[in-house]
């Protein structure tokens, strides 16, 4: 019998949590969700107008990109060797390189 209480229980708990959280939800005005949805953006709408630490940030990803996909290179065997790489890396270059000659 003890098991089927302990089961039970949360089960209560939770309806008891859920039912005090609509409630609270039914009370809270739309002037303070659209508050906390600003007060939430606001530190993205600072990194944004700082040159600086959107630049640290973005080359910080390009840097992270590249190692990401230095490593997945690393793991294709025939790719192994630094001359293969740079073969590889020149042939990529030429093609781009053709493909927006041919754009233009």
């Amino acid at each position: 019998m003890n098991g089927q209480n302990s089961e039970s229980e949360p089960k209560q708990i939770t309806e008891a949590t859920a039912k005090k959280l609509a409630e609270l939800l039914s009370h809270t005005s739309t002037q303070t969700a659209i508050k906390s949805a600003e007060f939430i953006k606001r530190p993205f709408f600072h990194l944004r107008e700082s040159q600086i630490i959107a630049g640290l940030l973005g080359t910080v990803g390009l840097i992270t990109f590249a190692l990401g996909i230095e490593r997945v290179l690393d793991t294709i065997p025939i790719l192994a060797s630094p001359f293969a790489k740079i073969i590889v890396g020149l042939l990529i270059m030429i093609a781009s390189g053709l493909a927006i000659k041919k754009l233009s």
